[in-house]
């Protein structure tokens, strides 16, 4: 209940709200990777890269395999000028299938 209601106020731009729901679904579910890559964009809206760069990092260990996450981060690092982070999440992304982060490679990793 609280990922969707937060999923809903994150696509309406109620970034803080969206965060306090996905604070209560973590809470309740500490393995639910889909309200930490949530939490992680709300918290990169509301201008605090790093903590969304960390709530990636759980996401992605709770779940390595998937693609959004790692591309996520890498797209979170490069905006914090972590160059080579932001390269090999985009790398690893293309290995889960992401041919689309290729274009990050190729504009961004040479």
């Amino acid at each position: 209940m609280f990922y969707n209601s937060g999923l809903i106020k994150e696509e309406n731009g109620e970034f803080e709200s969206a965060k306090s729901d996905y604070d209560k679904a973590i809470k309740l579910n500490p393995k639910d990777e889909a309200a930490y890559y949530g939490r992680a964009n709300c918290k990169a809206e509301l201008g605090d890269i790093g903590a969304g760069i960390a709530d990636l990092d759980e996401a992605i260990l709770i779940n390595p395999k998937e693609v959004s996450y790692v591309k996520q981060r890498g797209n979170f690092h490069y905006q914090l000028g972590n160059k080579n982070e932001a390269c090999a999440d985009w790398k690893k992304a293309v290995e889960l299938g992401d041919a689309k982060a290729k274009f990050s490679i190729d504009q961004y990793c040479k």
